[in-house]
């Protein structure tokens, strides 16, 4: 199956939309939906501003998460390979079994 259909579909389908939709504005003169309910142009702008804020601020606290998990696995493999060494046996420090 060919999975990369799925999202270009998808990018299809949106495209037509916002044309369509474009289409749809210019032809009832921009009045179709009054500006009460979409707001004005300066808090659009502020609202798309926030969002891509946020979008910036989530993805630094994911690439800090992963950069510390990876450096605190790197450290409990680190400690692991010493007490392999230690003991003359494989010993793992992050073995959940009972």
């Amino acid at each position: 199956m060919r999975l990369w259909l799925v999202p270009l579909t998808g990018l299809l389908v949106g495209l037509g939309l916002a044309i369509g939709a474009l289409a749809l504005d210019s032809a009832s003169g921009y009045d179709l939906v009054s500006q009460t309910l979409t707001g004005t142009p300066t808090a659009a702008s502020s609202l798309l501003a926030t969002i891509i804020t946020s979008n910036i601020t989530l993805l630094s606290v994911v690439l800090t998460v992963m950069t510390t998990e990876s450096s605190v696995m790197s450290d409990v493999m680190m400690v692991e390979s010493r007490l392999d060494a230690a003991v003359g046996v494989p010993v793992s420090v992050c073995d959940t079994r009972s």
